[in-house]
């Protein structure tokens, strides 16, 4: 059907319509309405909508008023296609905004389940998001997990730094703790679901000793063999999980994940495929290694190796292992370096096998990949040394021969 100008339209623009062929809308045929003008230079026709669908001639002229308005100030819609887009963009923009404000008004502890927790389990390595959760778990939600992110401010942080002093956890964990937060609210703060970024650690006077965190205290014989004949009288699951850190140098993130399927007493080799450097390695199963591991009951190949005396997997050293430590007076009066932590077990692995095996062979044993790493546990034989530094002074033949001192011309 041809379009049929309505009243108050003209040749050169306004408001046309077209009947439905059988389609009625009341007492009428439907019509179809479309806006008609003109426009850089060309006749343009754009469909507004049948009357069925809402659309009254009324609102057809009114939009064809505003579209001349644009295209007479040159700016904002000047077609309805133009318009519309223009309305949908709007309309994204509004539907974003309250996406933003509801996250916004989120719980802490929501937004680390629903938002952050999904996406760092796919993008991070399993040990990183595994200990994300444990900080999460143990200390920043019971302390923060209920307060809307929106609201969490520099005295939120406070609080949370001075509960982990107050338990008496290292500055090194600390540092720990505190940066599983900051990467949750950057998280959010990149997102732009929350207006600033989180603070440094300077700025909330949570900073890591330096830059080094290594170690330097060794576990003799006596004190490994003291602490775990007390582990075995308090807690045997414990036991068996300190004395195969003794036995392996393993970290502690490798043994919480060691499964069955990892052990071969076939080949008598343990796997460990979840590392830090993301490489699996292989270590032989001595006769030590293969008769603790034979004294735990085996589950089935995705079972955990190690677990709790409740069957639940490790996800943090054994609580056993530090209340030990710390009933034998172990830490008593040392420094924070000089302090028995677990990491102090790989620490004195490291430095008793490095007595005996190359550099090469050490980065491989403890799955290290720069060699600096094991280098500094390499120690040079002090006889060695002494013989090589006695050699400075002696001289060739046993017999000192002076130089001739020549007179000045």
């Amino acid at each position: 059907m041809a379009w049929v100008p309505l009243k108050n339209s003209d040749k050169k623009g306004g408001v046309r319509y077209r009947e439905h062929g059988s389609r009625r809308h009341g007492a009428v045929p439907d019509r179809y309405y479309a806006l008609s003008y003109w426009w850089a230079g060309k006749a343009n026709m754009e469909g507004v909508g049948w009357a069925s669908e809402g659309v009254k001639p009324s609102d057809c002229f009114d939009l064809l008023e505003v579209l001349k308005g644009n295209q007479r100030l040159r700016q904002g819609p000047c077609t309805l296609a133009e318009f519309r887009q223009e309305g949908d963009r709007k309309k994204r923009a509004s539907e974003e905004a309250l996406l933003v404000e509801e996250k916004r008004r989120v719980t802490l502890e929501r937004y680390f389940e629903i938002e952050y927790a999904p996406v760092a389990r796919t993008q991070k390595k399993t040990s990183t998001w595994v200990k994300e959760e444990q900080h999460f778990k143990s200390w920043i939600g019971p302390l923060l997990g209920r307060e809307r992110l929106e609201d969490i401010d520099l005295p939120h942080w406070d609080d949370l730094v001075k509960a982990l002093a107050a338990a008496g956890l290292s500055t090194r964990t600390k540092e720990y703790v505190t940066g599983s937060l900051r990467r949750v609210m950057r998280f959010a703060y990149d997102r732009r679901v929350i207006s600033n970024p989180p603070p440094s650690g300077k700025r909330i006077g949570c900073v890591g000793p330096g830059n080094s965190n290594r170690r330097t205290r060794v576990i003799s014989p006596a004190v490994e063999a003291e602490i775990l004949a007390a582990l075995a009288e308090t807690d045997l699951h414990a036991e068996k999980f300190v004395r195969f850190g003794f036995l392996t140098g393993a970290r502690a993130s490798e043994i919480f994940n060691l499964r069955w399927a990892n052990v071969d007493f076939v080949r008598c080799v343990v796997t460990f495929t979840d590392t830090k450097n993301k490489e699996t390695r292989e270590l032989p199963m001595t006769g030590s290694l293969e008769e603790l591991l034979q004294s735990i009951p085996q589950g089935n190949p995705d079972s955990y190796v190690f677990t709790k005396p409740s069957g639940q997997p490790y996800e943090q050293g054994p609580k056993a292992y530090y209340d030990t430590v710390k009933r034998l007076g172990l830490n008593d009066g040392r420094i924070e370096h000089d302090k028995i932590t677990f990491h102090s077990i790989r620490h004195t692995v490291a430095t008793r096998l490095a007595r005996r095996l190359t550099i090469r062979e050490l980065m491989d044993v403890m799955g290290w990949k720069v060699m600096a790493m094991a280098a500094r546990y390499i120690k040079s034989d002090d006889k060695t040394v002494r013989s090589a530094m006695e050699s400075l002074g002696q001289k060739e033949g046993g017999k000192v021969v002076p130089f001739k001192r020549v007179a000045a011309e």
